[in-house]
């Protein structure tokens, strides 16, 4: 997986696949916000940096020594059973009649892959116990010790740099292997070759940070049963609520949030209760809007407004009016 970060209210980690790029495939395999990922590990980095740890460490490297020093007598048996055949096929060589030149031949040929074979014996014995030679002195563990004790402090520091810290997680950490399904495992596999393998929540996408609220929805949907957009806000933010972002709200927001949700708006609950339009009422009783503006202003009609810009709905008695 790549990293790459974006920028919400801070600066955000992310770690994405980017898929095999074939043609008609999405852009994008999955990713994952990185916020957690990056926090579990440092805690996990700072739990296993300790004195104990290293402690234990050493022991094991004193014992895999004592394995090493088995191993490495079970090894040098191929180098002494290497040198046994070479030299028993120089003596082979060298009793040989020098007038049988067809066996002689064949013999030398012997002798010659068996040094050969004795010389890459040797070499393979070298090779492994360089490798397996890991002998740490007194004074080198102390200075292990006082690395470890002072870990904390350097991580936590406010000289060091998030360049340094890679540097620092790539030297003790080979790889990180993330797999996301109803939980997101997370295995570490230390250079030493030891792992840890967590199990981790799922990150929240920008979508759901961003969400808002079931009880935002439901107060919204419940406002509107009297309000227009603009008197919802107002209402909203006089009890402390916030939108999904954390931003109060406005009639634009309370507007957009209707329609994303689906909530019906007051005027459409206003025209379901049998509301009519001022157009409506001209056209029933044959007055001009001014008519009906008279017939508002003394309460001979029952108008509601039904947004922020004052415009009505009206709940007339034909009849009465009449």
């Amino acid at each position: 997986m790549r990293y790459r970060s974006h920028r919400e209210n801070a600066l955000s980690p992310e770690y994405y696949c980017r898929g095999s790029r074939r043609q008609y495939e999405p852009r994008y395999c999955q990713s994952i916000p990185g916020a957690l990922l990056d926090a579990t590990l440092e805690t996990l980095l700072l739990e296993k940096m300790s004195l104990q740890a290293i402690d234990v460490t050493f022991g094991v490297q004193e014992e895999l020594q004592r394995r090493f020093t088995e191993a490495d007598k079970l090894r040098y048996r191929a180098v002494e059973q290497a040198l046994y055949e070479r030299d028993a096929a120089r003596k082979h060589y060298m009793c040989v009649d020098p007038e049988n030149r067809l066996v002689a031949d064949t013999l030398e040929g012997e002798w010659n892959q068996k040094i050969k074979d004795h010389h890459k014996a040797k070499e393979d014995y070298e090779k492994r116990r360089e490798a397996d030679r890991i002998i740490l002195s007194e004074e080198k563990k102390a200075k292990c010790r006082e690395l470890i004790q002072n870990f904390p402090q350097l991580w936590n520091s406010n000289t060091i740099s998030t360049k340094d810290k890679k540097r620092l997680v790539h030297l003790i950490i080979a790889d990180v292997t993330l797999k996301k399904e109803a939980q997101l495992s997370m295995q570490i596999r230390f250079k030493g070759g030891a792992t840890s393998t967590l199990c981790l929540p799922l990150p929240k996408s920008s979508f759901m940070k961003k969400k808002h609220s079931k009880e935002v929805i439901a107060k919204i949907d419940a406002l509107l049963e009297k309000n227009t957009d603009g008197q919802v806000a107002e209402k909203l933010n006089k009890e402390g609520l916030v939108s999904g972002t954390g931003k109060i709200f406005d009639a634009r927001r309370v507007s957009k949030i209707r329609r994303a949700y689906k909530l019906k708006s007051y005027y459409f609950r206003l025209r379901q209760r049998g509301l009519k339009t001022i157009h409506e009422l001209c056209d029933h009783f044959g007055v001009t809007r001014h008519e009906i503006y008279k017939w508002r202003n003394t309460q001979k009609l029952s108008a509601y407004r039904y947004d922020d810009v004052g415009r009505y709905l009206y709940e007339a008695n034909f009849t009465q009016q009449a």
